[in-house]
């Protein structure tokens, strides 16, 4: 099986997920709830697909965000997504785990894995602060 690129994957992935309350509008993702402190997996993958599918973010990137949604690991995770008891999981702390991991226990190029989490991170801030002000525009 050849695998033609990521876009395709995560467009298939968005495509059969549920996004609840979430809307698909010319394709910037709108909520009034997202918040990368309390995302459910399904809204993580949708707007994982929408930054890579924008250029925001790189391939390592996305897998890095498809890391923690356990989107990745859906095969062998007896087809359960990762998330809380509550349903949702705080994609910040989990980049900072991440991070952490990476600066004690990293091999191979730590300075450039910890350089894409920690730009991961600052591009997720970045959609949450902008989504927050096209939300409050909106109301």
């Amino acid at each position: 099986m050849r695998i033609s690129g990521i876009s395709s994957i995560l467009d298939n992935a968005t495509a059969q997920s549920s996004s609840g309350a979430t809307t698909q509008k010319s394709g910037i993702l709108q909520s009034s709830s997202l918040d990368f402190s309390n995302i459910s997996a399904s809204n993580l993958q949708d707007v994982n697909a929408e930054l890579y599918n924008q250029g925001k973010i790189s391939l390592r990137q996305s897998g890095d965000l498809s890391l923690l949604d356990g989107w990745a690991l859906k095969g062998v995770n007896n087809g359960q997504l990762r998330q809380s008891s509550t349903g949702t999981l705080n994609a910040y702390s989990l980049l900072d785990t991440m991070i952490n991991y990476q600066e004690t226990n990293g091999i191979g190029d730590v300075k450039d894995t910890v350089a894409s989490l920690k730009a991961l991170r600052s591009t997720l801030e970045e959609y949450d602060t902008n989504n927050q002000n096209k939300t409050a525009i909106t109301a």
